[in-house]
């Protein structure tokens, strides 16, 4: 199996903008600069100033919340304003990470009561001897035919035409033995490709537009917001949908906590809220779009035209922490099947 990490040239700026390598064309046509420098820090660039904890209102308990401002996680923000947790009994502090590598530490060391991680990562630290229970999920990926808000992306004039057609291909994805490689994987070899021959290189969301333009890649597996930015900036096509083939209607990430602290009052309060949440969201499309703009620089035309993940009130399914245990080990990621179901609650 080929992969690397892309190695920033020795000019290029990481100074928390969209980098200077190929400077605006980082997101792509007239989408260019869309976001900006708060974007690139909150969609990957470094850690993002926390927003203040909401006024208290009679007594609450205080609860802290690592997570990454994606659109995945635009449920909490809305049961946030609609006053769940606040009904729960919790008052939310939550804070920007740069990604699961600060996430995951900080719920282990007690500097976040919650963190929201996919299972794959989360599976990984616990088979080196973490101990966590998720005590709500994100959204469901797509089936069949569905768009999807992760999608294998390519430049209109490639010669790529299907998942079928990146053997030998290099691949961009944010992470390198993680969700988005064993999805791509399955998709390849369910599709006939030689899945072992696909080079992966590791380049932030932010900047995976423009590595394609510039012919860095063959394709990049691309997540919302930053998809829809690409297909309205008119130069690239969606050849497949990885997820829908390899887990489609599971659910890839999670809000967890440490296994000790599953009977408290922050775990149980938070389930409940988010179960509230969820189903809100997945009767109140528009409400979910708009507040997506509120968290993060995403303007609203873009907010309108998002594929979003579909939301459901009881989001812990056993079997979606199943499925992605099963790619982890039959793509190599751990030596042994994780155990998934001591991660539920």
């Amino acid at each position: 199996m080929s992969a690397m990490r892309y190695i920033h040239p020795p000019n290029a700026a990481n100074d928390g903008r969209l980098g200077a390598r190929h400077g605006r064309r980082a997101f792509l046509g007239g989408a260019a600069g869309v976001f900006g420098a708060a974007a690139y820090a909150a969609y990957g660039g470094g850690v993002a100033s926390a927003f203040g904890p909401r006024p208290r209102s009679g007594d609450l308990t205080t609860a802290t919340l690592g997570f990454l401002p994606i659109t995945d996680v635009a449920p909490f923000f809305l049961g946030e304003s609609l006053g769940y947790f606040e009904e729960e009994g919790l008052q939310i502090e939550h804070q920007f990470a740069a990604g699961g590598a600060v996430i995951l530490p900080s719920v282990e060391s007690g500097e976040f009561d919650i963190g929201y991680s996919n299972i794959v990562s989360l599976l990984l630290l616990q088979s080196r001897g973490g101990a966590y229970k998720i005590v709500a999920g994100g959204g469901k990926t797509a089936t069949d035919d569905e768009r999807d808000y992760s999608e294998l992306w390519v430049l209109n004039d490639s010669e790529l035409q299907s998942v079928a057609d990146i053997g030998g291909r290099t691949v961009a994805i944010n992470t390198l033995a993680n969700a988005l490689e064993i999805v791509v994987r399955k998709a390849a070899d369910e599709a006939g490709a030689d899945h072992e021959s696909i080079n992966f290189v590791e380049i932030p969301f932010p900047e995976m537009g423009a590595a394609l333009e510039a012919g860095e890649v063959d394709a990049i597996q691309y997540n919302e917001p930053f998809q829809t930015i690409l297909e309205q900036g008119g130069t690239a096509r969606s050849i497949g949908k990885p997820f829908n083939v390899a887990a489609g209607g599971e659910i890839l990430a999670y809000y967890f906590v440490k296994a000790d602290n599953i009977d408290g009052p922050i775990a149980t309060g938070f389930t409940a809220a988010m179960a509230k949440a969820n189903a809100y969201a997945a009767e109140n499309e528009q409400e979910l779009r708009d507040i997506i703009t509120t968290y993060t620089e995403v303007p609203q035309e873009i907010a309108d035209a998002l594929i979003l993940p579909t939301y459901v009130e009881e989001s812990v399914p056993e079997s979606s922490l199943e499925r992605y245990a099963e790619l982890m080990t039959e793509f190599g990621i751990v030596e042994e099947m994780p155990a998934f179901a001591d991660l539920l609650p």
